[in-house]
């Protein structure tokens, strides 16, 4: 099965894409409440990620399941989505299923250190036209891109999303594209 899902890559054979998607969705739902992703790799040709939705349970399920598959050549198998920090511009519906896009670039981040990890605000002051379960959406969606799925489950234990900072913590504030940074120089 292996080979025909690394001609999803190549255009030199026909594949019946829907097939092979209807396959993968059956046995990684099998796991949960996963999703999954396959795209060309970094350090191998290929990738599979399952991802646990930014859940801690199905994360533990996830490199479980990982630990387990098999050490095929051209293939690298992620237990959750890798950061992307170079993305910015994301894209979110809101309650009417409208398609609404936002650049994350201008953000800023309060880091609270905790006993089990750190719990955030971040101020968002461009998602004000969004209710606060949209907000949160957005900016858990913005986050997981930026630290990759795994910092973002073991490290952020709180999240508080404002439009504005309070004035008393405009002053710890850090850009949230050096939030990676902050997260693993100080574990």
């Amino acid at each position: 099965m292996e080979p025909k899902y690394r001609l999803f890559f190549t255009a030199d054979e026909e594949v019946n894409t829907k097939l092979l998607i209807e396959a993968m969705d059956n046995q990684v739902l099998e796991f949960g409440k996963f999703k999954w992703e396959m795209r060309e790799g970094t350090s191998q040709p290929y990738q599979l990620i399952i991802s646990p939705n930014g859940d801690y349970e199905l994360y533990e399920i996830s490199q479980q399941i990982m630990k387990l598959a098999p050490r095929l050549r051209n293939w690298d198998f992620l237990a959750a989505l890798p950061p992307n920090a170079q993305n910015t511009q994301f894209e979110i519906f809101d309650m009417q299923m409208n398609r609404h896009q936002y650049d994350v670039s201008n953000w800023r981040v309060v880091v609270l250190e905790q006993e089990e990890g750190v719990d955030l605000i971040a101020e968002t002051p461009n998602l004000h036209q969004f209710d606060e379960e949209t907000q949160l959406e957005a900016t858990e969606k913005a986050l997981i891109s930026l630290l990759g799925e795994s910092l973002f489950i073991d490290k952020i234990t709180g999240l508080e999303v404002v439009l504005e900072l309070e004035e008393e913590d405009v002053a710890f504030a850090i850009p949230i594209k050096n939030l990676a940074f902050e997260l693993t120089e100080n574990a």
